[in-house]
């Protein structure tokens, strides 16, 4: 499966990072294909068994999640056969297509659209009456898809392809190959602009041949079949890659008395160039693979006998089909598959032959390939076989391998694993430039990952403490100036960090609001029944708010003690009552004071009296004034009844 990726992303930087493998599905199969979308959206897809019956199943999983449950495809009853393939959009939507008998002895072929979970209803793409198989997809960004398939016409074996475009249906059934001989190995790709290919094998009497059919997204045709290898020479095997752009590479295994892989170049627009021998003679090579970057350089890979030795070699090109020579990739090993991104990222997978185990090798842009690992599980034995290992990769250099494992109880189970080798990212990282001594500051970070959903986030503020968390809040104590740092991984050896500078400042006393003493409102006052005075007090506005005391007196004269008075030679006061008052700033309030009883007994003979009012206030800078004043305190007076006039007889 090919997916097509729209410009030239920046390469991968992180160091490459296998994620666990992850047990997709406990149902038995033999084969199964995966696909990533440029985004990292990911599809996998095998023949597992529901109820005994073969039955097209998928997982799916979205950028940074898990897979899903698999979800079943081919309608009940219909038995499936061993051959599903997938390929994926950038907005997460899964085409995929199988194989499905519906009358028990001819298989059809049929497609659905997966999304969000969901399936569509499956579309069936050949008339019944003959086997349809060997089903192959491809998918460019927006969701244009390309499928192809070989039908037996009664006499031969003619590959078939449909057309779907985005958001659409599948369009007509089209006959690519001609009749009068057998044709096999159906393979597609399609660039962004929906201009798709199919390339196959066919025998023209003589030889095995490789043709192919181009679509033309303008005009929605196919153009006549043209033949890729020497008509004269046997060609098996084929395999197409073509990116965003429309450049197209073909590759293929020449028979002879050495097979040879070879490969064939054509630029978006152009015509494919001559055949060219990327294998060297005298030892057969087989299973060719082709991945192409964004700028039409094509990457070949194929296992190769050497001897006794079974080793997978690559051959790196450009788009004038300038190949290198052969390199060695992996010795004991076979049955490689190639995806690679639009800038050149290059992943390989392949299987081991003494003891078969999953094992990938990552090149990124521009650079080498490091050392292949094993994928699989410890203890894990892998099914290399061709229909049962494959990778695919995002536009960002993520990337995924597929694989058959045999479990402990003897059935051979879909599994995958994830390569992380974009890595980790920060974003939305919030370090404030400044900063307040003994004040809190907010300090954030998102970490995002395609492969692993839950990175760890640790913070450390340049005073010698530390914090953990996307989102975290810190006090520095002194003033000055601190880096701080932030770092994110997502597993051992994929971490990012990002640092920034906090310039902390002394905190700023708060200003203390003037200070103006308390005034009293009124000049006279009357008690209330309970003996009880009112006094107004207001506080100033501008400035802070007064709180304090007020205190009455009256001089001795004033109740009968001007004997005492003359004693002294001083004057003498008597306490007439008190009371504290608070209010806000350009506010009043009243104060209510309860009079003694002999002060009542004053007022009540005389009727009225003058007090003298002590006021202090302050506020809670400790600021205080006292002011002083009199007040003329009436007696209350009992309001009168009125009278009461009698009825007359």
């Amino acid at each position: 499966m090919i997916c097509a990726a729209l410009g030239l992303p920046a390469a991968a930087a992180a160091i490459p990072t296998w994620s666990a493998v992850s047990p997709i599905s406990e149902s038995g199969t033999n084969l199964m294909d995966t696909a990533m979308g440029s985004h990292g959206d990911v599809a996998a897809t095998w023949v597992g068994f529901v109820a005994g019956t073969p039955t097209v199943q998928v997982a799916t999983r979205s950028p940074s999640g898990s897979f899903s449950a698999p979800l079943d495809l081919s309608p009940p009853g219909n038995e499936s056969s061993n051959a599903s393939q997938v390929a994926e959009d950038a907005a997460g939507e899964a085409i995929v297509v199988w194989n499905s008998s519906v009358e028990k002895s001819n298989y059809i072929m049929e497609a659905a659209i997966v999304e969000g979970g969901i399936r569509s209803a499956p579309a069936k793409l050949s008339e019944p009456g003959q086997n349809a198989i060997s089903p192959t997809v491809a998918a460019d960004e927006r969701g244009d898809a390309i499928v192809a398939w070989t039908r037996s016409n009664g006499a031969d074996e003619i590959v078939q392809a449909s057309f779907r475009p985005a958001g659409g249906s599948f369009g007509p059934t089209v006959s690519l190959s001609a009749a009068g001989g057998n044709a096999a190995a159906p393979k597609v790709a399609i660039d962004a602009a929906g201009n798709a290919i199919v390339v196959w094998e066919r025998n023209n009497g003589a030889n095995e041949v490789v043709e192919e059919a181009t679509r033309s997204a303008a005009i929605g045709k196919f153009a006549p079949v043209g033949v890729l290898s020497n008509p004269a020479e046997g060609a098996i095997q084929p395999s197409v890659a073509m990116n965003a752009e429309g450049d197209t590479a073909v590759v293929w295994v020449r028979l002879g008395a050495s097979n040879v892989t070879q490969a064939t170049v054509r630029p978006a627009g152009g015509t494919f160039s001559a055949p060219a021998n990327l294998s060297g003679e005298g030892f057969n090579a087989d299973h060719p693979q082709v991945a192409l970057d964004g700028r039409g350089d094509p990457t070949v890979v194929w296992a190769r006998q050497l001897g006794f030795e079974l080793v997978v070699e690559y051959a790196s090109g450009t788009p004038v089909a300038s190949f290198s020579p052969p390199m060695g990739l992996a010795f004991e090993a076979w049955y490689p598959s190639i995806a690679e991104d639009a800038a050149g990222d290059t992943l390989v997978g392949y299987a081991t032959v003494r003891t078969p185990t999953a094992n990938a090798a990552f090149r990124p842009a521009g650079g080498a390939f490091g050392a292949g690992r094993e994928v699989s599980s410890a203890g894990q034995i892998v099914d290399g076989g061709p229909g049962g290992f494959n990778v695919a990769m995002s536009g960002d250099g993520d990337g995924i391998l597929g694989f058959i494992a045999e479990e402990s109880g003897g059935g051979f189970l879909p599994r995958v694993s994830l390569l992380d080798a974009a890595g980790i990212a920060l974003e939305k990282v919030s370090i404030p430039a400044t900063a307040t001594a003994g004040v809190p500051v907010a300090i954030s970070a998102q970490p995002i990952d395609q492969v692993f959903p839950t990175p760890t986030v640790s913070w450390s503020f340049g005073d010698s403490s530390t914090a953990s968390g996307n989102s975290v809040t810190h006090t520095f104590t002194n003033p000055g100036t601190y880096s701080v740092s932030v770092t994110a991984e997502a597993a051992p050896g994929d971490s990012a960090t990002h640092t920034g500078t906090i310039t902390v400042v002394a905190a700023v006393p708060p200003a203390v609001p003037a200070f103006h003493a308390a005034t009293l409102g009124t000049a006279t006052a009357t008690t209330d029944s309970h003996g009880r005075l009112h006094l107004p007090v207001a506080c100033p506005p501008g400035g802070a708010a007064c709180a304090g005391t007020v205190t009455l007196t009256l001089p001795a004269t004033a109740t009968g003690l001007a004997v005492a008075a003359r004693a002294h030679g001083t004057p003498v006061t008597v306490g007439a009552g008190t009371a504290s008052f608070s209010a806000a700033a350009g506010a009043s309030t009243t104060v209510s004071i309860a009079l003694p009883a002999p002060v009542l007994q004053l007022l009540k003979r005389h009727h009225h009296l003058t007090v003298t009012v002590a006021l202090e206030s302050h506020d809670t800078a400790g600021h205080s004034a006292t002011t002083g004043g009199e007040v003329l305190v009436k007696a209350y007076v009992k309001p009168k009844k009125a009278k009461q006039t009698k009825k007359k007889k």
